[in-house]
Parts: structure tokens; C-alpha cells; sequence
């Protein structure tokens, strides 16, 4: 029934990329304009994820916000900061709703924004680190952690999971262009959608575990001593100034809180 869905027209396309982030070559990642080093943008993403997803934590979404609108003009792309921009201000406009028409509906939308407004920031910190960071460096950032590696192995299979997955996925959009499921066929059929899109796509998950264990026996992944880590991560002034920003927010978090309880 869906043998003719399998996504042979982007296979040969994507077999670089399998290489790439089977291996850790890291090239599924951008040139990074600034020298930020793994660990700071781990410590980064973490203090930022535990402060927008706080209920109290209102003051903070702006500031936060607008670091990662310059990380991501700076390291990503012009056009990836003014969507990052118009998503955040029409999310920004929908908490207002209740106040202009008061209803349930609008009540709804502004809940639906208050919580996708700090979700999306959360999710685009972390593209901009996994976009920013070869996968190679990553991992020699966790070993240079001293994280334990029960911790190190799924992350790094994590990682050179998802760019496979990304790839199979577009190979599979690519045959249901050459096959004519394009344009308006898609959500005019959804469920056939679904099939095509999905069907192809785990048989392709499945394949693609298997490569990654294999993978993961080559590059001696479960080994019980340490790797020889190849360079050293220096943090720069890029690395002070994020560190410096995450901190004082944290700060700011924890003094307001402090007098909150106070009063």
C-alpha cells in the first residue's frame, strides 16, 4: 500500500549528510560568528529555560528575549532574527486580547500566548546552539565537564539522531513532489498525508538506529576510558559577556524573589 512512498529520489542526497552526523563530523552545523564555547551555551540554555518556564518570571522574558534576537542575527541569519522578531511581538499582542474583548475565547489566546511565547524562546535557544555548534565539539565540551557517561552517550546519539531524521524527512518530501503530492494535494487529503509522510519515515527511523549503533562501536562510544580529545575549547570575551548576562539575570531572579517573600 505505501511501497511507492519510500523516499529513494533525496536518498543519495542524504547520505552525505547520514555520514556527517553518524560520525560526528559536526557538518550539519553552521559557521559560528561568535566564538562561544559549548559549556557557556549549555549553562546558557539551562538558566534560561528554568527562568522563562517560571509563571513569575515576567520581567525576564524581554531581556532574555532580546539576547537571543542578537545571537541569532549575529550567528544565524538576518531572516531567522525577523521572524524570531514578528513571532515574538504577535505572541507579545495576543496577551492584550482580554483586555480589548473580554471572553473566554481571548482568555484562551492570551494563556495560548503567555506560555508559546516563552516555549518559543526556549526552543529557538536551542537551535541556535545546536545550529551554532559542531556535534564533534559538543561532546568534547560534556567529556571536559567530567559528566559522567551514562549522561555523554545518549546526548551524543541524541544529537546525531535528529540532523538523520531531518534529512530522511526531506527525502521523503522530495519523492512526494516527484510523485505529484504536492501544492494543495496535501491538506486537501491530510490523513493521506500523514501516511505518506509518516509510513516511509519510521521504516527510515528504524534503519537509521541501527546505523547510529553501529556508529556508535566504531568510534569506541561505550568505552570505559576517557577519549583523547583532539582541542580544547578557550573561552573568549563572547563567552564572558553570555556568561555575565545569564548570571545577572539569575541574580535578578533570585533577589526578586528574595523580596517578594520579604513583603
Amino acid at each position: 500500500m505505501t511501497s511507492h512512498t519510500n523516499p529513494t529520489a533525496g536518498k543519495g542526497h542524504s547520505e552525505g549528510a547520514h555520514l556527517h552526523a553518524l560520525l560526528g563530523a559536526g557538518g550539519v552545523s553552521r559557521r559560528a560568528r561568535l566564538p562561544i564555547d559549548p559549556r557557556t551555551k549549555l549553562f546558557f540554555l539551562l538558566i534560561c529555560n528554568a527562568l522563562l518556564l517560571g509563571t513569575r518570571n515576567s520581567h525576564l522574558v524581554l531581556p532574555i528575549g532580546s539576547v537571543v534576537l542578537i545571537l541569532l542575527m549575529v550567528d544565524s541569519s538576518l531572516t531567522r532574527g525577523i521572524q524570531f522578531c514578528a513571532t515574538i511581538a504577535v505572541l507579545y499582542l495576543l496577551l492584550f486580547t482580554p483586555g480589548w474583548l473580554p471572553n473566554i475565547l481571548t482568555a484562551a489566546i492570551a494563556g495560548f500566548a503567555f506560555y508559546g511565547l516563552r516555549f518559543y524562546i526556549c526552543i529557538m535557544i536551542a537551535y541556535w546552539m545546536l545550529s551554532t555548534t559542531k556535534i564533534s565539539h559538543f561532546i568534547q565540551s560534556l567529556h571536559a565537564l567530567r559528566l559522567p557517561v551514562v549522561l555523554i552517550i545518549p546526548l551524543s546519539v541524541m544529537l546525531r539522531f535528529f540532523p538523520v531524521v531531518i534529512s530522511e524527512c526531506r527525502g521523503v518530501l522530495e519523492a512526494m513532489k516527484i510523485r505529484g503530492y504536492s501544492g494543495s494535494k496535501l491538506w486537501l487529503h491530510p490523513l493521506r498525508t500523514i501516511e505518506l509522510i509518516v509510513v516511509p519515515t519510521l521504516s527510515a527511523i528504524a534503519r537509521i538506529a541501527d546505523e547510529l549503533a553501529a556508529a556508535a562501536l566504531i568510534r569506541g562510544l561505550g568505552s570505559p576510558g576517557r577519549p583523547t580529545q583532539l582541542g580544547t575549547g578557550r573561552f573568549s570575551l563572547a563567552d564572558a559577556v553570555l556568561l555575565l548576562f545569564t548570571i545577572v539575570v539569575l541574580g535578578w531572579r533570585l533577589a526578586s524573589s528574595r523580596w517578594i517573600g520579604l513583603l
